[in-house]
């Protein structure tokens, strides 16, 4: 149960700020230099391993249509969410940004096509 919680404590504060303190405490930046356990670059919002998770979980979803794809794209984008954030390289919001972005430009990309790729599928193996 204490690592749970420690972890959770890195994950929300990464750098180990009082949470607490309120809005107008500091100024949000990126995560301190001595917190980040990899190497990123200078953009943080959102995250782009997070967004291509995400894209990438969505658009197999969607085009195969399986349970399973739903369910292991769900488990793999959360410990993508979770490995950036716990890693330091982003903060929770980033990740989360990422995770929403990610989703939507799957789904923005998947809408015009919908119609066709289902209307191809029923024409294939007939109504369902």
């Amino acid at each position: 149960l204490s690592l749970l919680a420690a972890v959770t404590i890195r994950m929300v504060c990464p750098s180990g700020e009082d949470p607490a303190a309120g809005p107008n405490a500091e100024v949000r930046t990126e995560p301190a230099p001595h917190d980040i356990l990899v190497v990123s670059d200078p953009g943080s919002v959102p995250s782009g391993h997070t967004a291509n998770a995400a894209t990438m979980a969505v658009v197999l979803s969607l085009v195969l249509r399986r349970v399973w794809i739903w369910a292991a794209g769900v488990v793999y984008t959360v410990i993508m969410l979770l490995s950036r954030t716990y890693l330091g390289a982003h903060w929770l919001s980033d990740t989360i940004g990422g995770l929403v972005l990610g989703s939507a430009v799957a789904v923005i990309v998947w809408a015009p096509l919908a119609h066709r790729v289902l209307t191809e599928r029923e024409r294939r193996s007939g109504p369902v």
